[in-house]
């Protein structure tokens, strides 16, 4: 008789071994940069930049980190769906070069 962890892990590597959940998992790793360096730029916009600066030259240094982190999250979300129809493509046909077209159609 299996336990409960026993079946739950069988269960979890089959669910793991989705093309479309795997896709998912591989093109969110490949834009994952991305949202660590807008993590970082919300951590100096925060906490770095009260601790050195004060009014007016506060807001201007605010403003320009504002700007990166907006500028990653935008960059990310327009990379996110090409990405998983490449990482889906890749996947699905492995020695094919047809990846280009569903990146394609999904970024327009």
């Amino acid at each position: 008789m299996q336990s409960f962890v026993d079946k739950f892990v069988e269960f979890s590597a089959r669910l793991a071994n989705q093309v479309h959940l795997r896709s998912l998992r591989d093109a969110f790793a490949t834009v994952m940069p991305i949202f660590i360096l807008a993590g970082l730029a919300v951590l100096v916009n925060n906490v770095v930049f009260p601790w050195i600066f004060a009014g007016d030259t506060l807001t201007q240094f605010k403003v320009w980190g504002e700007a990166i982190i907006n500028g990653t999250l935008n960059i990310a979300a327009l990379l996110l769906a090409p990405m998983i129809a490449w990482c889906a493509t890749k996947i699905s046909t492995i020695r094919s070069r047809q990846w280009l077209s569903p990146s394609a159609v999904s970024l327009s």
